[in-house]
């Protein structure tokens, strides 16, 4: 496992992060393997609004309960 996962709902706005696991019940992870949320894909929250948040994902953008983000663990990506 990577040494720098974080929760999906504390990357930063405009931030673009990897996937690397995903910690939820076999139907939630199930579902968001459907929406494009795989392991290796880079995410990028846009919007954050309460306990919710949008987040871009293959050019898609998809919304998100934070708790859900939450078992979404990702690298931070930096851009040079």
């Amino acid at each position: 496992m990577h040494e720098n996962t974080i929760p999906l709902s504390q990357i930063p706005v405009g931030t673009s992060a990897l996937i690397v696991n995903i910690n939820a019940e076999p139907e939630v992870k199930l579902r968001l393997q459907e929406l494009g949320f795989a392991l290796n894909t880079v995410v990028q929250p846009i919007l954050y609004s309460g306990k919710r948040m949008i987040c871009e994902i293959h050019s898609t953008r998809i919304g998100l309960h934070t708790s859900i983000a939450d078992t979404i663990q990702v690298v931070p990506l930096t851009s040079d």
